[in-house]
């Protein structure tokens, strides 16, 4: 499970490696861009658009839809709109699956309009920082939930090189992380 598709670059490597991926990210741009990569470089690739948006106030609210008859394919690449922070219905269909060997989720971003999403103003969002705070927490707790015994979590954050005092306090903030969980 890749949480984060991006321009599936990442997506592609996995692929390249032998594995089956499911590969979630809010972002249709994104998504269609990931499509464009992984199917150019031969990749079975299906795409499952699940989110319907419509104005909420000055922002926007976005539904997203059970997503039905969506099976992984052995080798092959499942990019899944979704979002990992603001989707109830994800959670359980990933569940359903049983279970993944191995979740990442590495260098996320978001795009300058996330912050207008309705259904995460209770969270209160202001900087793409917390953002990739928020998604990382929720990470560690669907880890916890859809890893198989011996499953690998791998999160890699944005940031600068560190120094030796930041390397601490990002492992530390890390673990602060994951002490929510059985991880």
């Amino acid at each position: 499970l890749e949480v984060g598709t991006g321009t599936g670059e990442s997506t592609l490597e996995l692929v390249r490696r032998g594995h089956t991926v499911i590969s979630v990210d809010e972002n249709p741009d994104c998504l269609r861009l990931a499509a464009d990569t992984l199917s150019a470089a031969g990749h079975r690739v299906h795409r499952v658009d699940r989110a319907r948006t419509r104005t909420a106030g000055s922002g926007y609210l976005v539904e997203y839809r059970y997503p039905k008859d969506v099976v992984p394919l052995p080798g092959g690449v499942i990019l899944l709109e979704g979002d990992v922070i603001n989707d109830p219905k994800l959670i359980g269909w990933l569940e359903a699956l049983g279970g993944f060997d191995a979740i990442v989720c590495w260098l996320i971003g978001t795009h300058e309009a996330r912050h207008l999403n309705a259904g995460l103003a209770d969270l209160q969002i202001r900087t793409s920082g917390e953002y990739r705070l928020r998604v990382q927490n929720r990470v560690y707790e669907m880890a916890d939930r859809l890893l198989r015994p011996g499953g690998i979590l791998h999160v890699v954050d944005r940031g600068e090189a560190p120094s030796a005092e930041i390397k601490d306090d990002t492992l530390n903030a890390h673990r602060d992380q994951a002490s929510v969980t059985s991880l």
